[in-house]
């Protein structure tokens, strides 16, 4: 009886298949942890960017106004800001309008509303209470929102400011996952000479 030689193309052993098929699953493993660790950094890094793009976008209207305007009026220890600002129209005339910001530290958004142009509008209230109610149909412009620390949104102090006048904000915006928020923190001077009708 003639034995038979071993040949290359005789195939694998089962144990030689059983390590390779370890093998293959450990390194899919491997790479299927890295692919869902990417989308995941991804997908903060997109959340995190949109945070920061929508509170600049809310810091940018908000310095707009009060670059704009010729009269202020910081109250409500600061939570409260109501300006007479300048707005770009499509005719040749530039028109004023009453605009009002107000931080509502308790729902953690920034609420702003503004008064048709050329026209005055009732945009303030007399007490905490009132404001809370008086500002809760004021659009949200950016939840999130708060006071850097335990001071003042709007200041120095509350007063009305003309032309001039130096306004500081300290507003922060909050990002995602506890990351650090996107801070405002800057004093602004009211720009326009010739707005001298307030808001009432």
């Amino acid at each position: 009886m003639r034995r038979r030689n071993d040949r290359d193309d005789d195939g694998f052993t089962l144990v030689e298949l059983i390590v390779y098929s370890v093998l293959l699953i450990l390194i899919m493993g491997i790479a299927a942890t890295l692919f869902i660790q990417m989308l995941t950094v991804q997908r903060d890094v997109t959340a995190m960017a949109d945070a920061n793009n929508t509170a600049q976008v809310t810091f940018a209207e908000l310095e707009r106004d009060l670059r704009n305007a010729g009269w202020a009026n910081v109250s409500h220890s600061g939570d409260l800001l109501v300006m007479r600002t300048r707005v770009a129209t499509a005719g040749a005339d530039n028109l004023d309008r009453c605009v009002g910001y107000y931080v509502d530290e308790a729902a953690g958004a920034l609420r702003r509303t503004t008064s048709q142009a050329g026209t005055s509008a009732a945009l303030a209230a007399s007490s905490p209470g009132a404001l809370s109610t008086a500002t809760a149909t004021w659009p949200v412009s950016r939840d999130g929102m708060s006071a850097v620390g335990s001071g003042r949104v709007f200041g120095p102090a509350d007063q009305t400011y003309a032309k001039g006048g130096l306004i500081s904000l300290s507003l922060e915006a909050a990002t995602i996952e506890g990351r650090d928020p996107v801070v405002l923190d800057k004093s602004i001077a009211l720009r326009q000479s010739d707005i001298t009708m307030g808001c009432s």
